[in-house]
């Protein structure tokens, strides 16, 4: 499956693919509430993917429904056990695995986005320096970067012959809108000669 995500939808994803190092932490000083947590994290997540339009959605769901079924007694047949097995013992360690599942498949699914996001910000990163060398672009960093003046800097890129191409190419990997979120932070990140 290959995703197509705009980067507010990207981050707002990686945000809760953050907070899986919150729980491990959880875990590891043996929380007493850790899988209700766990829990209730997968619930608002397969919310966000839902909403976001994201297949694996259904995957989360099914882990969801194996952290119930750990509640319940029921031993997932991945999970191995030493020593002595106590209903939370069950209960923790389906936790634990289902976020390390969860995190994967996630992150592996997001993989074409993270990279088609870092293709363009290279890009964007040419595509300013040659600007700045042009001279084109100082008097637009004098001002505030609203939208209007990025939208500016943008036209000034797309019509510019030696910098037109490189804009087709940045706006065929992220769309339009996205081009000015980049752009956006590619300024602020370059220093100004």
């Amino acid at each position: 499956l290959i995703s197509m995500l705009r980067i507010v939808n990207f981050e707002e994803i990686q945000a809760y693919l953050d907070e899986v190092s919150v729980f491990v932490d959880l875990y590891e000083k043996k929380d007493a509430f850790f899988a209700d947590k766990v829990k209730h994290w997968l619930r608002r997540f397969e919310k966000v993917l839902e909403n976001n339009h994201i297949p694996i959605v259904s995957q989360i769901s099914g882990y969801r429904a194996m952290l119930i079924s750990a509640e319940q007694g029921i031993i997932p047949g991945n999970i191995q056990f030493t020593g002595q097995v106590s209903r939370k013992k069950v209960v923790n360690a389906t936790a634990s695995f289902i976020l390390q599942q969860v995190a994967d498949g996630v992150l592996s699914y997001l993989q074409n986005d993270q990279l088609r996001f870092a293709e363009a910000e290279r890009q964007t990163r040419q595509l300013i320096s040659i600007l700045r060398a042009k001279g084109l672009i100082q008097d637009f960093e004098k001002q505030p970067l609203t939208t209007e003046v990025l939208k500016n800097i943008w036209q000034v890129i797309k019509t510019d012959t030696d910098l037109m191409s490189g804009a087709i190419n940045v706006e065929g990997l992220v769309g339009k809108n996205d081009c000015l979120i980049i752009l956006n932070r590619e300024l602020t990140i370059i220093p100004q000669h």
